[in-house]
């Protein structure tokens, strides 16, 4: 559902062979409903599987971090059934949050409807970049070090950073993006934590986070 859902607005260069996305990104998935608690559904006819949502709580709030339906069945309430099974979940917290890509007016209407509304803009970006290995330390004194070279006890640290910077923890997703062997880069200055950055194996960058603005 979700391969088809994406693959359905990618020009047919752009779509990765389905079983080679799945083998990266199935222990993800797996993380999600795990850690969904009661965020995590899906919708079938008959025997076949048409949509799928999950939403996680972290701290006090509760994040939508996917909801697809085959296309085939988008537009009859599929997943406006979803959502309003997903948003039971949010009981007790104080903030809904989601990604939401602009040019699906679809799915943006139907979160507004639902009360969460535009809130900020999150831009992609792509170029040429030097090999991830090679990141080093600028001239400031911000000190990089490989995220993966530490064990779990370094989590609480960055967590911390997310709740100055984000207003919400997800030590969780720090745990598994380290065990499962993310590559990511730590950030220190005086040795302090200032910031950490994940880079996926697909070459893309993030999640990202800085206590500076000026140090992004």
């Amino acid at each position: 559902v979700w391969q088809r859902t994406l693959d359905d607005a990618r020009r047919p260069a752009q779509r990765t062979p389905l079983p080679q996305r799945w083998a990266g990104d199935r222990a993800w998935w797996e993380h999600l409903l795990r850690s969904s608690r009661g965020g995590f559904w899906v919708a079938e006819e008959g025997n076949t599987l048409i949509g799928i949502v999950c939403a996680l709580v972290r701290d006090a709030e509760w994040l939508l971090t996917h909801l697809y339906v085959v296309p085939e069945r988008q537009g009859r309430g599929v997943g406006r059934g979803l959502l309003e099974r997903a948003l039971r979940s949010a009981r007790g917290t104080d903030r809904h949050a989601a990604y939401a890509d602009a040019s699906h007016f679809a799915s943006t209407s139907l979160y507004m409807r639902h009360g969460m509304f535009p809130a900020r803009n999150i831009v992609g970006l792509s170029g040429p970049v030097s090999v991830f290995d090679r990141l080093r330390a600028n001239a400031d004194g911000l000190v990089a070090e490989p995220l993966g070279a530490h064990t779990a006890t370094v989590v609480g640290h960055i967590d911390a950073l997310d709740r100055q910077v984000r207003g919400t923890g997800r030590s969780e997703e720090h745990r598994f993006w380290i065990e499962s062997g993310m590559r990511g880069l730590l950030f220190r200055r005086h040795g302090q934590i200032v910031g950490y950055a994940y880079c996926t194996p697909w070459g893309g960058i993030g999640p990202v986070a800085s206590q500076h603005e000026s140090d992004l």
